[in-house]
């Protein structure tokens, strides 16, 4: 498994419970999504399949994780996440790798070639952009210091090829979960 996609599966888990906290309950937030791509990438798809948003905040360690996934059948499989540090836990607002608390990174795929956007907190070595930006949260479960929320809202990223994967170009895209 590529160490990117080994790096976003960790921080997806953390959204659903793995490191933010012992949260349990259901994270099937199972929604209606619209992917728009350009660039390298072109098309608008539809995908009944999204997983859609989960975050998860722990108020101990005043963090919280914001993600978002399509199941491998979509046309171009994406899974994203941006972990913050935060007080007050997920609200309504942009998260951002861009920003000096946030550590994240997406992924949009199409057959083996790859585009990722990356950052660690806010680092000069940021790859592409992406931003999540929250509209509205429902809390599903909680436990141990942790909350579990389904989000929906949008996600705006510019995703740069990954090297070796046969990519070219940039990818810009848009979703609305």
């Amino acid at each position: 498994m590529n160490a990117k996609i080994l790096s976003i599966a960790l921080v997806v888990l953390a959204a659903c419970g793995g490191s933010v906290g012992p949260i349990t309950g259901p994270v099937n937030n199972t929604t209606t999504c619209t992917y728009a791509f350009s660039g390298a990438l072109t098309g608008t798809f539809t995908s009944a399949n999204c997983i859609g948003g989960v975050a998860a905040y722990n108020s101990t360690q005043n963090v919280g994780v914001v993600s978002l996934a399509t199941v491998p059948s979509n046309t171009y499989p994406v899974n994203g996440a941006i972990e913050v540090k935060s007080t007050g836990g997920i609200s309504s607002r942009g998260y951002s790798i861009g920003d000096a608390s946030a550590t994240g990174a997406m992924i949009v795929q199409s057959g083996n070639s790859q585009w990722e956007a990356a950052s660690a907190n806010g680092s000069s070595g940021q790859i592409g952009a992406m931003t999540i930006n929250v509209t509205s949260s429902t809390q599903y479960a909680s436990g141990g210091g942790a909350t579990g929320y389904y989000i929906h809202g949008t996600a705006d990223a510019t995703l740069e090829a990954v090297a070796g994967s046969g990519a070219t170009g940039t990818v810009t895209l848009h979703a609305v979960f």
